[in-house]
C-alpha cells in the first residue's frame, strides 16, 4: 500500500457487500446450478432499492444470478442466491462472516446479504482492500 487515509474507520461496507455475497456464493455453487426463487423476503426488500423484480417460482442458473448481483446491483438476487446456499439469510450472513474473519478481516461484521443500511455492519478500507485483494 502506498497511501492510506483512515484505513481502520469503521464504516457501513454499502453494496460492497456483495462482492462478499458473490465469493461465498463461488465457493458454495456451480455455476450451472438452478436457483428457484421462492423466496417471501424478496417481496420484503425496500421500495425503490434496486432489484431485477424476481417472481414467486423463478429460475435461474447461480451464473445468471451472479451476473444480476453484481453487475446490475440487484438486492433480490443477493436474497435468493443466499437462500439457495444456506437456506435462510441468517444462515448465509454466519457463512459471509466467517470467510471475511479467514481472509484475516477482523474489523468487518455483516448483517445482510445485500449491503442495504444495517447498523449491525461495518468494515474498514483496510479490511476491503484485503477482500479484494483474496478474491
Amino acid at each position: 500500500m502506498i497511501y492510506s487515509y483512515n484505513p481502520d474507520l469503521k464504516l457501513s461496507p454499502g453494496t460492497l457487500t456483495k462482492l462478499v455475497t458473490a465469493l461465498v456464493v463461488l465457493d458454495s455453487c456451480e455455476l450451472d446450478e438452478i436457483v428457484v426463487c421462492h423466496s417471501k423476503n424478496i417481496s420484503r426488500l425496500p421500495g425503490g432499492t434496486q432489484n431485477a423484480k424476481i417472481k414467486e417460482l423463478e429460475e435461474f442458473t447461480v451464473e445468471q444470478l451472479l451476473y444480476l448481483l453484481l453487475m446490475t446491483g440487484a438486492n433480490d438476487a443477493a436474497v435468493a442466491l443466499a437462500e439457495h446456499v444456506a437456506g435462510n439469510m441468517t444462515s448465509f450472513v454466519t457463512l459471509m462472516n466467517d470467510k471475511v474473519h479467514r481472509l484475516g478481516c477482523n474489523a468487518t461484521e455483516f448483517g445482510n446479504v445485500h449491503g442495504l443500511d444495517n447498523a449491525t455492519q461495518y468494515s474498514t478500507a483496510r479490511d476491503m482492500a484485503k477482500i479484494y485483494m483474496r478474491s
